[in-house]
């Protein structure tokens, strides 16, 4: 067993065991399914993730404050429905994409009001 004091010696281990982790699961999935390590097959896995990757950056940061946030799939949400009143009314697709973004930083920063001075528990 490693102990503290080793481990505090490379500061990278965490990111380094992730990284063996991430290729004995990619050695795993293509043994299983060959397709799924083409090149292809990640590019379009890659394109339909990003909406997961910007949820998980804001919740990592929660989590690691020891906090718990379910708003944001909700402010998620909002911004998406801005997003897709203001293309149907006609509004550019930058316009219409800026007001998505307002929308969601506005619904993102009444909570972070709610949480931070009114003292609302953020799961609420």
């Amino acid at each position: 067993m490693i102990s503290r004091a080793q481990m505090s010696k490379y500061p990278f281990w965490h990111e380094t065991v992730m990284g063996f982790l991430l290729l004995i699961f990619l050695a795993a999935m293509g043994m299983a399914e060959p397709a799924f390590i083409s090149w292809q097959s990640q590019r379009e896995l890659s394109t339909h993730i990003w909406e997961l990757a910007l949820l998980a950056i804001p919740m990592t940061l929660i989590i690691i404050t020891s906090g718990i946030d379910l708003s944001i799939g909700s402010a998620m949400a909002l911004a998406a429905v801005a997003l897709g009143l203001c293309f149907e009314a006609g509004m550019s697709p930058w316009t219409a994409s800026l007001i998505a973004i307002i929308a969601g930083g506005l619904a993102g920063a009444l909570n972070g009001v709610f949480v931070a001075w009114i003292r609302v528990h953020p799961l609420i």
